[in-house]
């Protein structure tokens, strides 16, 4: 896709890639405010701001400076209450998970946790909300998978492999 709509130059890809690297800061200041309080979120804020390798990847043609966005923002969905806080912590785990297969195993952990600090219906609900963003998010990869080799393929064919000859 890169040719098609950075075929002159990759500058507003950089762009774009370091206002998304801005948000992550931004959402890890929210998120850590959540937990622990200001002082926690500015200081969490400063060292996400200065990490290196953050920077680094803002401006790297790599598809991994999304994954750090997109978890902090599942995270910052799932402190979030409401139904609809749940639906979008499911997309955007499950983007992460398209994005890196390795996210998928995030999900049995979230599910446990969503169990133990919910009480109620409420359990239940979130569970099934957070799954179904996870589903609306997995869909289309799994119909391109599907029409492309003929195979329901979640995230990646050969993910078993790879993890197998130890190269992740």
């Amino acid at each position: 896709l890169y040719r098609y709509f950075f075929a002159s130059s990759f500058a507003p890809l950089y762009l774009i890639q370091i206002i998304l690297g801005t948000l992550t800061v931004i959402l890890v200041f929210l998120t850590a405010n959540k937990l622990h309080g200001l002082k926690a979120a500015i200081l969490a804020g400063f060292i996400a701001a200065c990490y290196k390798p953050h920077i680094m990847f803002e401006v790297a043609v790599m598809k991994s400076f999304l994954s750090a966005l997109l978890l902090i923002g599942s995270t910052y969905f799932l402190l979030s209450a409401g139904l609809l806080a749940q639906l979008g912590a499911g997309v955007l785990l499950a983007l992460a998970a398209i994005n890196d297969g390795h996210y998928l195993i995030l999900t049995p952990f979230v599910w446990h946790w969503m169990w133990w600090t919910q009480q109620g219906e409420a359990r239940f609900r979130s569970i099934v909300i957070f799954t179904l963003g996870m589903l609306i998010a997995f869909t289309p990869v799994l119909i391109r998978n599907l029409v492309v080799s003929g195979e329901l393929t979640l995230v990646r064919a050969g993910g078993g492999y790879v993890f197998y000859i130890g190269a992740v």
